[in-house]
């Protein structure tokens, strides 16, 4: 069964919505895509049936889209170029250039019709109540069946096959050609020989083409099938299935309009081949002289190399001479960086004793200093000491002058105390009896 997928390239993602509403219910998988990288992987990983590209203003990368699946294709892939801000003379520019597009769109051709007759033009869409309802047996009418849709196919495949042996065919020869172009002159001897050669290889090669007998051969498969479909058509016209007949019918004609031209191509193709293997024998020829040239040019060497030998001799005895010159400067030069290292020794020396004599100066002059600290620090202390002393008999001396006041102090405070004890027992006795006498009872009177 053949791929129906179709590959989508919009940035803004516009396109693949409308390609969808077009082709509703023809079983179609729609892939969309923004990136022009992610493009190529696709493309390399499963080829489409048919590639979609929308090239919009300022940027334009739908081109560079385009370019990158181009290269990314290993056969021929339709393709359609829908733009809806780029002029019609933009396009038609890019449609007379060598890679250009199978079909191009305008911002009027952007409707569901148009795109759907547009895919039509390039891929075979089928029967939308058939792609609807799935695969359904079809009844085997009387007489003669006739032959399968597969068989369509595998024409288009073997079309395919031998439009891409013609290519490869036609690129091995320039290989070849570009080849023995760049290295003639510095080839073996045998040059010539095996250009020839491979003349010879590629004449046997184009007799593996398909020959006028084959082509006779598939124009009449492809008129003896055209016959079995019109011949089915009778019987099954009133069926659902006519629309599919009569649609292989258009692309039976198209083949054969395709097969017309692929044989205008083979003739080209062989009469460019024809002019190739000219071209490849003015280049033996230009091999040979190549080859005469380069015997003179090898006597020529040989001379040269006698020349270098002698050169070379000279070189090795001045290389020698001056080799024996720059050991004895690097002597001379030993010699005097012992002296300067022998000089920096003494000096080393003079700076360590002198260093060591300075070291002791400044720990004299650190005792001394150090001795002088200490009594300036002893006088100090006994200073503080006698001041300490007399600061604390003083306070010695006012404490005790406190104490003692506070004493008679309290003394006189004692004294009055007894005092008053003395008048308060003196008091308490008079208390007592008159006490006594007012709590005598009264006799009530009579």
């Amino acid at each position: 069964m053949p791929d129906r997928r179709i590959l989508v390239f919009d940035e803004a993602g516009a396109l693949p919505p409308l390609v969808e509403q077009a082709l509703v219910g023809f079983r179609f998988e729609i892939v969309a895509c923004r990136a022009v990288d992610r493009l190529a992987q696709l493309i390399s990983d499963r080829l489409p049936c048919l590639l979609l590209l929308a090239v919009e203003a300022p940027k334009r990368t739908g081109f560079t889209a385009f370019t990158r699946a181009r290269m990314a294709c290993k056969r021929p892939l339709p393709t359609i170029l829908c733009s809806a801000s780029l002029p019609r003379s933009e396009l038609d520019v890019h449609a007379k250039q060598r890679w250009h597009a199978s079909a191009y769109l305008e911002a009027s051709d952007l409707t569901p019709e148009s795109l759907r007759k547009a895919v039509s033009s390039q891929v075979r869409l089928g029967s939308r109540k058939a792609a609807a309802e799935g695969a359904v047996r079809r009844p085997r009418a009387r007489g003669r069946a006739p032959r399968r849709v597969a068989s369509a196919e595998a024409a288009e495949q073997r079309d395919d096959h031998w439009i891409a042996q013609l290519l490869s065919d036609i690129d091995h020869d320039a290989t070849v050609a570009a080849s023995t172009t760049s290295h003639g002159a510095d080839s073996h001897p045998t040059a010539a020989s095996q250009a020839l050669q491979i003349t010879e290889a590629s004449d046997a090669r184009h007799g593996g083409l398909p020959s006028e007998e084959q082509w006779g051969q598939a124009l009449q498969e492809l008129a003896q099938l055209r016959a079995e479909l019109a011949s089915a058509q009778r019987y099954v016209s009133t069926s659902p299935f006519s629309d599919a007949f009569l649609e292989l019918r258009g692309l039976l004609e198209t083949r054969e309009a395709e097969t017309r031209s692929l044989r205008r191509e083979l003739a080209e193709g062989r009469k460019a081949l024809q002019a190739q293997e000219r071209r490849t024998r003015r280049l033996a020829e230009r091999l040979l002289s190549a080859e005469r040239h380069a015997a003179e040019v090898r006597a020529g060497q040989d001379a040269h190399t006698s020349a270098v030998e002698e050169l070379r001799r000279n070189q090795e005895h001045e290389r020698r001479q001056a080799q024996a010159s720059l050991e004895r400067e690097q002597q001379r030069h030993r010699d005097a960086l012992e002296r300067v290292r022998t000089e920096q020794r003494a000096a080393l020396e003079a700076l360590r004793q002198r260093a060591a004599s300075d070291a002791a100066s400044l720990q004299d002059q650190a005792r001394a200093a150090q001795q002088a600290s200490e009594q300036r620090y002893a006088a100090e202390l006994a200073t503080l000491r006698s001041a300490h002393a007399q600061e604390i008999s003083g306070l010695r001396k006012r404490f005790e002058e406190q104490r003692e006041a506070e004493r008679q102090e309290f003394e006189a405070e004692l004294q009055t105390l007894e005092a008053l004890l003395d008048l308060e027992r003196e008091e308490r006795p008079r208390a007592s009896s008159t006490t006594a006498t007012d709590k005598t009872p009264t006799r009530p009177p009579r």
